[in-house]
């Protein structure tokens, strides 16, 4: 969400909030205390449906890499159960049905697969999808059983607004396997210390990546998980209005 400079005097961040004082005139018109509002994210939809499903008849899809232009970029995610809606989005409707059909091969043979979409080439294949970007991304397919031991601590991360790294095999015999690496050294899984020391420096210098781990030559997608941004609006003014209404969309989540 933005907000235009003319209509906000003043901002600061403080343990992760940011907080917006509108024009003078919004601040003597304040009454009361700031709202504080719920941090919704299509992460938190997918962790939901993921702790909410049933059984075992339910996969798992994550943009795990992405070169060039693409619609959504790594750890974009779609649950596919396999009744039902699904939930979650990698690439605005292009690929789905292709990751669809993957997932019911997946969740028949208990085998992750990882599918390469090159939306580069100017072929037929590339107009069949339907597809408007010029670059390429890997999506790993899995049974969802293979994600749902992390859950707990991705969604205590959220809510304790902690950052942590989600580290997934992306390549070999152990495709799908997971550990989650802390700031402070600790880790939930075992991948090893080349994968763990590796999540620690990408959660010290940047993004997420696709890297691959020495001396073992596995690739590995490090997940940078950011604690959700939470936005607190004080004032009563016109400008804080224009500012609170797209706010409260994003809460209802539409």
């Amino acid at each position: 969400m933005s907000v235009d400079p003319a209509d906000a005097a003043d901002r600061f961040v403080h343990e992760g909030v940011t907080y917006w004082f509108c024009a003078s005139g919004c601040r003597r018109r304040f009454r009361g205390r700031p709202g504080l509002l719920s941090p919704v994210s299509e992460l938190d939809d997918v962790l939901s449906a993921l702790e909410n499903a049933v059984g075992d008849d339910v996969a798992l899809a994550t943009v795990v890499a992405a070169r060039g232009s693409t619609y959504r970029r790594e750890g974009a995610r779609l649950v596919i159960p396999a009744e039902g809606d699904t939930v979650g989005n990698i690439s605005g409707g292009c690929l789905e049905g292709d990751v669809i059909q993957t997932a019911r091969e997946v969740l028949a043979s208990g085998r992750p697969q990882v599918l390469h979409f090159d939306l580069t080439a100017d072929d037929e294949a590339v107009w069949g999808w339907g597809l408007g970007c010029n670059g390429a991304i890997d999506v790993l397919v899995e049974p969802a059983s293979g994600a749902r031991p992390f859950l707990a601590a991705m969604r205590a991360a959220r809510r304790e607004h902690r950052q942590v790294a989600l580290v997934t095999v992306v390549d070999g015999p152990g495709t799908g396997a997971r550990m989650i690496a802390h700031p402070d050294g600790s880790s939930q899984g075992d991948l090893g210390s080349a994968a763990r020391n590796a999540a620690l420096e990408v959660l010290a210098s940047g993004p997420s990546a696709t890297l691959t781990l020495e001396p073992e030559g596995t690739r590995a997608f490090i997940e940078v998980l950011e604690p959700p941004l939470r936005l607190v609006v004080c004032g009563a003014g016109h400008a804080c209005r224009g500012v609170r209404r797209p706010a409260r969309l994003a809460r209802r989540g539409g």
